[in-house]
């Protein structure tokens, strides 16, 4: 099934024909299914993946870039803000503007 969900991801849809018959818990193919198709997906600055963005990733970033012992990223390609494959300050001036706005 999660062969099947890659392949869809390069067309932009899936079907699914009935889900009454699905397993529940981690046999589940639905749950295959979103798994597969979230791989990857991130939403941008969220950092800490608390699944939104808001200040407690700034001031995650900020610590971790201060190298603070107990500051550790979640998901560091969601701070990658530059997309330049590395964290720095200018990236934590680009979440700061994100914030304000």
């Amino acid at each position: 099934m999660a062969k099947k969900a890659e392949l869809a991801k390069s067309c932009g849809y899936i079907m699914i024909w009935q889900l009454t018959q699905d397993a529940k818990g981690e046999k589940s193919l639905l749950k295959v299914i979103n798994d597969t198709l979230r791989r990857g997906s991130y939403i941008t600055g969220d950092v800490n993946a608390d699944g939104s963005f808001n200040v407690s990733d700034l001031v995650l970033l900020q610590r971790w870039l201060l190298a603070a012992p107990d500051a550790e990223l979640a998901n560091w390609q969601a701070g990658d803000l530059c997309e330049d494959n590395r964290l720095d300050v200018f990236d934590l001036c680009l979440m700061r503007r994100m914030l304000v706005e």
